[in-house]
């Protein structure tokens, strides 16, 4: 198993106005909560998660079945549609300020997991990370040979 913490702090690198910040924070949010989701990308959204899209792979073995998303839940979010969920975690990230976000992703390699255990891993993960409590949307990826979810993360609540 392997886990990899990706933060989108160098996102603010030389930004210097608030409004600057809160927009970078809001478009981020959105673009992360929507690829946890597999909700549709827009071009530069997909720039923004190149690093994303390569953690869980072990290389090059897409499976081009069409299933990446295999089953999503939120946590701490309203209840409501996928693209209200994703809509309302990037209003929290952008809220809570630029150090916020974090995406958490838990690649299995050939091992097989059952399903209780990934989840016992999940909530291993938001408890040691204090985010039980916090706006994050997880989902159970299928489209690599190998077995990965992802956690989108709002630190702050």
């Amino acid at each position: 198993m392997i886990g990899k913490s990706i933060s989108y702090a160098h996102l603010f690198n030389g930004i210097t106005l608030t409004s600057s910040a809160d927009r970078r924070a809001l478009f981020a949010g959105w673009a992360v909560a929507k690829y946890v989701l597999g909700l549709e990308l827009e071009e530069q959204e997909i720039s923004l998660l190149r690093e994303v899209s390569a953690v869980g792979a072990y290389g090059h073995d897409d499976r081009g079945d069409g299933k990446r998303v295999l089953d999503a839940a939120t946590f701490n979010l309203e209840e409501g549609l996928p693209e209200d969920q994703a809509l309302e975690f990037a209003y929290r990230v952008a809220a809570a300020g630029k150090n916020t976000l974090r995406q958490i992703v838990v690649a299995y390699g050939e091992e097989e997991i059952p399903e209780e255990m990934a989840a016992g891993h999940r909530e291993i993960f938001l408890r040691v990370l204090r985010a039980e409590n916090k706006p994050v949307i997880y989902s159970n990826h299928g489209d690599t040979n190998y077995r990965h979810f992802h956690l989108a993360i709002c630190t702050a609540d």
